[in-house]
């Protein structure tokens, strides 16, 4: 049996929302970076409140929250005000499971500018990360330590999300000698011992 043809228009619609996938991800970027769930973490606060506590234009950054409450990941009030929602509490730096650092890693020039090169590296065959920024990726991040420090912390982020999941769906056997081989902080290798000691 198949399924009924589906509107041209909600096709469109659909269509069009993931076209402007990367307006969403640059959104939540610029929210992260300028901390403003860590804001939010005391009550509601206006746009224009937020643009005087972190520098950022209020007009500007009102379009930005109007946008992302449109997604749920902010709440407007009849007053203008923005608050957290559960979505948005992962942007704090102190929530468990915060999502913080992995978004800050994501917006990086370091996977922007590659990304908007994808037509030519299909193209090619070849990524284009080496002729952007004229060596491989940790060859790269050896050169800019600002950037290998937001990588590494954005890297580990994502590690937590899922070391104890990965701890305790294995069963080592006893007296089994574990090995963490590849740079990061052993936050997998912690967990593992921690699940079984």
């Amino acid at each position: 049996m198949t399924s009924a043809p589906r509107d041209t228009s909600e096709l469109s619609a659909q269509l069009s929302e993931h076209m402007n996938g990367y307006l969403y991800t640059a959104c939540l970027y610029t929210v992260t970076k300028a901390g403003i769930a860590d804001h939010l973490a005391q009550g509601p606060r206006t746009a224009a409140e937020l643009g005087e506590q972190t520098g950022l234009h209020g007009p500007h950054l009102h379009r930005v929250l109007r946008y992302l409450a449109t997604r749920e990941v902010f709440r407007e009030d009849e007053h203008g005000r923005f608050a957290l929602t559960p979505m948005a509490g992962l942007l704090r730096t102190d929530a468990p499971g915060s999502l913080h650092d992995p978004f800050l890693m994501l917006g990086e020039d370091l996977y922007w500018k590659p990304l908007a090169r994808m037509y030519d590296t299909v193209r090619q065959g070849r990524t284009a990360f080496d002729d952007i920024f004229g060596a491989g990726f940790f060859a790269h991040l050896q050169t800019v330590p600002e950037t290998a420090s937001v990588f590494n912390a954005g890297a580990a982020g994502f590690s937590r999300l899922w070391n104890e999941h990965v701890a305790t769906s294995y069963d080592f056997p006893d007296g089994a000698r574990v090995i963490d081989i590849g740079g990061g902080t052993g936050s997998l290798l912690r967990e593992i011992l921690t699940a079984h000691p």
